[in-house]
């Protein structure tokens, strides 16, 4: 089992106080490698929480979350730094691509910790990454001048660009028409498919959570 979620308890606010709020209590998941899950449910119910806790950008209250057998909940420093940068990518509703930089640069960025010059084989996967997102001609503009489309397919690339083992994707087509969102979910699947990546996606839309192997509902 790729991630075992024990047990978890997380909340907001002021122990004892009117102001706290328990978002999840005692929750528990298991997901395995190259899987693929949606998970559900209402506004505050605690989905954007959980896949926070899950790339450690947060620390359960208590209970366990285990990465390939390594309690994440326990990483500090450069350990953590490394976790996240190698075995997580993730995918937001907006896509934060900065806006002084071209596409390529964007998509780039997640590597340059640790170097003076991103090394040469990881500009080619980059490269290869934009080519597959069908973007290689506009890979010279700026945030600016590129589609919604176009640059959620573009931070898609930039959460791939370390060849992570789970990509994260919280509402990724909440800023999207239709059609590009359903070619977005295609476009994970098919990632997902090819790469052997774990894909974790939360979203609002039942349709697109069918698209999942799995279907997990917070309420």
């Amino acid at each position: 089992m790729l991630i075992e979620i024990d047990r978890i308890f997380k909340s907001y606010g002021t122990p004892g106080t009117p102001s706290d709020r328990k978002v999840l209590d005692g929750f528990s998941l298991s997901v395995s490698d190259g899987e693929t899950l949606a998970i559900t449910g209402p506004s505050g119910s605690g989905k954007t929480t959980l896949l926070n806790l899950i790339a450690a950008l947060d620390r359960p209250d208590s209970g366990k979350i285990l990465f390939a057998g390594t309690d994440i909940s326990t990483l500090t420093g450069t350990n953590l730094d490394r976790f996240r940068s190698r075995s997580i990518g993730l995918v937001f509703q907006l896509h934060h691509l900065l806006p002084q930089c071209t596409l390529m640069e964007n998509v780039l960025v997640p590597a340059l910790a640790g170097y003076r010059k991103v090394p040469e084989a990881i500009v080619e996967r980059g490269e290869a990454l934009v080519k597959r997102m069908g973007l290689w001609d506009v890979r010279h503009q700026k945030p600016g001048e590129l589609s919604g489309g176009e640059c959620q397919r573009a931070a898609v690339a930039r959460a791939l660009i370390n060849n992570p083992q789970v990509l994260l994707a919280d509402e990724p087509t909440g800023a999207l028409d239709q059609v590009n969102a359903r070619n977005l979910i295609s476009l994970f699947l098919e990632i997902s498919k090819e790469q052997g990546k774990t894909l974790i996606l939360v979203t609002h839309s039942g349709e697109l959570a069918g698209k999942m192997g799995r279907v997990v509902n917070l309420t």
